[in-house]
């Protein structure tokens, strides 16, 4: 029982002398993920290449392409129930 004791302190010891000083990186994901309807359809946007304008460091403006994946809700059209599709529009910020 005392061996395990002092094995237990060891590791304890050890574990706290030997750590890592510096935290972890974090993962940063920089982009925009946007879901919107129009009724009929479900679409999932993913931010794509896009030109911007700013105005200030609270404003700006970009027109930009939207890869897209539309989901078809509307029972009629069964074949087509998940299609890829490019978007392009303008977006304020």
């Amino acid at each position: 029982m005392l061996y395990k004791l002092l094995s237990l302190l060891m590791v304890a010891f050890f574990h706290q002398a030997y750590s890592q000083e510096e935290s972890p990186k974090s993962f940063i994901w920089s982009g925009q993920f946007v879901a919107t309807t129009n009724g009929t359809s479900i679409f999932t946007n993913f931010g794509g290449p896009s030109i911007k304008v700013d105005f200030s460091k609270k404003s700006a403006v970009s027109l930009g392409m939207l890869p897209s994946i539309r989901i078809n809700l509307e029972e009629k059209d069964i074949n087509r129930i998940v299609q890829p599709i490019l978007g392009i529009g303008l977006q304020f910020q």
